[in-house]
């Protein structure tokens, strides 16, 4: 079906991207596909995104948030991992040879580093969650904890101890922090400290 290029769905505006379309027959043509709906999409990114927006990356095409999560991040927008899968995982027990060995190692190290770097990583169930918990996937900041203990749950007692048991993340120092800012110039461009 041939989609316009800007919609808006129940209130949503909706971008669509430009891909070639050689199908999923064979791999050479996904490949393409895949690579020319990564380039699309970062390029519509790169044009449309700023400091107020949330950009949610799904996992369909697989990796795109290693395209899409720099992008965002340059352009100064907050961003959300919405995993349905877990890529290169899935193709590894499928025995796609892309996924094995070195060349699934890398993809493995930039997925997770996506992960590590985005705002929020929403998984699908308990035994994704279970799965990035059991490979160190999952971090929380103890600010985050902080954040939360201030606020009115339910359960409260339970989330916070619960919250609690998660593996950390490193603390920087002040002084780190300010250089940082200063030697990626982060300034002025929407971002809290």
């Amino acid at each position: 079906a041939q989609l316009p290029a800007q919609d808006k769905v129940q209130g949503v505006v909706v971008h669509r991207v430009w891909t070639s379309r050689f199908g999923r027959a064979g791999l050479t043509g996904r490949v393409v596909d895949y690579i020319t709906f990564y380039f699309s999409a970062a390029w519509m990114l790169w044009r449309r995104a700023d400091q107020h927006t949330t950009v949610v990356i799904k996992t369909d095409p697989p990796l795109l948030a290693v395209v899409a999560a720099p992008v965002a991040w340059l352009r100064g927008a907050r961003w959300v991992n919405w995993l349905q899968d877990l890529f290169p995982e899935v193709a590894e027990a499928l025995n796609v040879g892309l996924a094995k060995g070195a060349p699934g190692r890398l993809l493995r190290r930039l997925r997770n580093a996506s992960l590590r770097s985005a705002d929020t990583n929403v998984v699908l169930g308990e035994l994704m969650q279970e799965r990035l918990l059991a490979n160190g996937e999952v971090l929380i900041h103890p600010f985050i904890v902080g954040e939360l203990a201030c606020g009115n749950l339910k359960n409260r007692a339970e989330i916070i101890s619960l919250l609690r048991l998660l593996p950390q993340t490193a603390l920087v120092r002040h002084d780190e922090i300010l250089q940082f800012i200063e030697l990626n110039r982060l300034m002025g461009r929407g971002l809290g400290y």
